[in-house]
Formats: C-alpha cells, structure tokens, sequence
C-alpha cells in the first residue's frame, strides 16, 4: 500500500504551514497521480524535517519540499534564491514524502511534537 507522509514545522505559524503544504501537496499530486493515498500530517522541528528528508532522498521514495526561499517575489526569483541556497541554509517550512506504507511510516519524528498527527 502506498502512503503520503506530511511533515511540516511545529515552530512555524499556522499561516505558513499552511502555504508550504498547500504548496508541497500539489507538487505531489503531480507525481502521484492517484487520490486514494493515505495522506498522514505530523509537526516537526526543523532537525527532524531535514533528518527525514535526507533519508527519505536517501532511500529514492517520491519528495516534494518547500522552503523559506520559496516565498514572496516572483517564480523565477524564488527559484534563483533557491538555487543558491546551500542545503543547510535552507528553512523547511514542509516535506512530503510519498513510497510504500512501511518506509514512508518509519520516516515520521517519534518526538513530542509529532503526536498531533492526523491521517487524512
């Protein structure tokens, strides 16, 4: 069975992780092209975001991310601030991680902050 893992920024207004979902979602959504995925939404810290996407990547299952230098100005100047962002400059505001349910499953934080989880 497949699986979508969501993972965005515990420390992050509601506003903004809300944007980088939205954001990560459709991007996914053109990936996938299915609707029947178990979708599940867990807050994180940035360490467990950046943890999880490593090994996610690691592993070759389907990522979407969307970081601060994805925000305000135009496509083309997101893209270029993006570009030159070294990867630990970088400030996840979402993952998504999408593969077969049990590898998706082991990549969700085990801390505090991921009990508010909710599968969609």
């Amino acid at each position: 069975m497949y699986s979508i893992l969501a993972m965005v920024d515990g420390d992050k207004p509601f506003g903004v992780v809300v944007n980088g979902l939205a954001h990560a979602c459709v991007g996914m959504g053109a990936q996938l092209k299915q609707s029947n995925t178990p979708l599940r939404v867990v807050r994180c810290s940035q360490q467990q975001l950046r943890d999880s996407r490593e090994s996610a990547r690691s592993q070759g299952l389907m990522l979407v991310d969307f970081t601060q230098t994805m925000t305000g100005d135009t496509y083309v100047e997101q893209l270029q601030r993006t570009k030159a962002s070294a990867s630990e400059e970088l400030e996840y505001y979402a993952v998504l991680v999408a593969g077969q349910a049990e590898q998706v499953a082991a990549l969700a934080p085990t801390s505090n902050l991921s009990a508010e989880g909710v599968t969609l």
